[in-house]
């Protein structure tokens, strides 16, 4: 950056200036001798005058007065920013803001392999640059899944000709009950704080491993089915109950069956506002309801295809909960 200043007319003098309505000419103060200060930063020092070589060590020590300082190539810059290892699959992610000559990239190798965070202040460009990452990876045919709540990467999808080698689908979660997936299920329960008191919680966790699915049936319908079975054994003599039953206190099956209802309510109400949401898109994209990742992981994960998951309405759900 540079600065400019006059020693010889300081801000001090200005502000008295101005406060006493004085004219600058019946002053002895000069604004003729301006000063230009400039700000560089340093990348390093060099042994010698080859700067293809790129030699630099970092500074250890201040700069010695007219030292020779030289303007950086754009060669000099992409090295020093990308370092030797980027030749493995580079994801050209953008310029430097400066010195638009100087492309930026990161190792494709590195971002896939282990976790990548974007972070900025609101407005900062962490989604435009999420994606570019992603187009980048689509260039070199990598599977890639996008969580998409608010609809911004929806996009890829109706710009689908630009990537003709790939398959961008579009999917909407559709949560399922089955047997192996339980776990799933008892997660959604306690994510729409269904807090259970120690009675209570015996009641559900024995409805829980005693209460198998419907093969196909929904998260709603299994909900629906523990609460009938609530009802069920409810109305039963103490003596017919399940084992598991027998000593449950008559006033848990009431609230037990309430909070199962709240769950289910919720759940329905973020499958129609997610419903809502995609009709306003009808015309233009194509949803499909989510591939169970069990039996069909290939149509969700697999080289060559984008998976967007449009989760708007789900908001009260974790992506680990959806998939």
């Amino acid at each position: 950056g540079l600065d400019r200043f006059n020693p010889f007319f300081p801000a001090e003098a200005a502000q008295e200036l101005a406060e006493e309505n004085i004219r600058l000419i019946e002053t002895v103060l000069s604004n003729t001798r301006d000063h230009l200060e400039a700000e560089v930063l340093i990348l390093g020092v060099t042994k010698g005058h080859d700067l293809a070589e790129l030699e630099m060590s970092p500074l250890t020590y201040p700069v010695r007065p007219s030292s020779e300082v030289r303007y950086p190539t754009a060669d000099i810059l992409k090295k020093l920013l990308t370092g030797k290892e980027i030749a493995e699959s580079p994801l050209r992610i953008g310029s430097m803001i400066a010195r638009r000559d100087v492309e930026v990239s990161i190792s494709a190798k590195h971002v896939v392999s282990r976790h990548l965070a974007i972070l900025a202040m609101t407005g900062g460009g962490k989604t435009v640059a999420a994606r570019r990452i992603i187009r980048e990876l689509i260039d070199i045919n990598y599977p890639i899944v996008i969580f998409d709540p608010h609809g911004d990467y929806l996009g890829l999808y109706e710009n689908r000709a630009n990537f003709p080698d790939t398959e961008i689908k579009l999917f909407f979660p559709k949560i399922k009950a089955e047997k192996e997936n339980i776990e799933t299920i008892v997660e959604l329960v306690r994510k729409f704080g269904a807090n259970f008191t120690e009675p209570q919680e015996a009641l559900f966790s024995g409805l829980i491993a005693n209460t198998d699915p419907r093969g196909g049936s929904s998260a709603i319908e299994y909900l629906q089915d523990l609460q009938d079975r609530v009802d069920a054994i409810k109305d039963m003599d103490k003596n017919d109950r399940p084992l598991w039953a027998k000593d449950t206190n008559n006033l848990s099956f009431v609230p037990v069956n309430r909070k199962l209802g709240k769950v289910k309510t919720a759940i329905a109400q973020m499958e129609r506002n997610n419903e809502a949401q995609r009709n306003k898109f009808k015309h233009v994209y194509d949803f499909d309801e989510m591939p169970d990742p069990r039996d069909e992981p290939e149509g969700i994960v697999k080289p060559g295809q984008v998976s967007i998951f449009y989760l708007a309405g789900y908001d009260h759900l974790t992506q680990s909960a959806i998939v």
